[in-house]
């Protein structure tokens, strides 16, 4: 999922990763326009994960999204 937000300069714009459902994407009709057509589809988790200036808080907050990402996912993905 992503967000977008002003430069913090206030000069345009950037596209942020946001754990799933979370952002901009409407992961609700995306999944239930694949099922409407009864299309067969996988999941691929991806995140862009900001950099934390410190690799342990960035692997800590990785982890963290991911079991948010997993978890979102689950109850989005219906049988």
């Amino acid at each position: 999922d992503y967000r977008i937000e002003p430069e913090p300069y206030g000069v345009g714009f950037r596209v942020v990763g946001v754990p799933l459902g979370e952002g901009a994407l409407d992961v609700d009709m995306l999944f239930e326009s694949l099922q409407a057509h009864h299309r067969t589809y996988n999941v691929i988790l991806e995140h862009w994960l900001p950099f934390q200036n410190d690799l342990n808080a960035t692997k800590a907050l990785e982890r963290d999204w991911l079991a948010r990402n997993v978890q979102a996912a689950r109850g989005l993905v219906r049988a």
